[in-house]
């Protein structure tokens, strides 16, 4: 897969997942809306966010590790979903 079409991917599931998750309410506002309802900030949302998508990254290299093959999440979805935190 080149760069470009590797970026062409990203900015497809960053658009439509930001139009999905917010319905037009501005960018951040699924971390908004989470965050008021434990009674945390938004950035502290967006930081448990990120953790675990981290440890789900984790979980899916052991399981590869181990010569096991994940059978409901790819790495690939995973690190997009990740990448999709950098923009928070």
């Amino acid at each position: 897969m080149s760069i470009l079409s590797s970026l062409t991917l990203l900015n497809d599931t960053l658009v439509g997942k930001s139009r999905d998750y917010t319905a037009g309410r501005g960018e951040f506002y699924n971390f908004e809306k989470a965050a008021e309802f434990v009674g945390i900030s938004p950035a502290q949302a967006i930081m448990i966010e990120i953790a675990k998508k981290t440890t789900r990254l984790d979980s899916l290299i052991r399981l590869l590790e181990c010569g096991e093959v994940p059978a409901n999440e790819s790495m690939k979805d995973t690190l997009l979903d990740l990448a999709d935190c950098q923009y928070c």
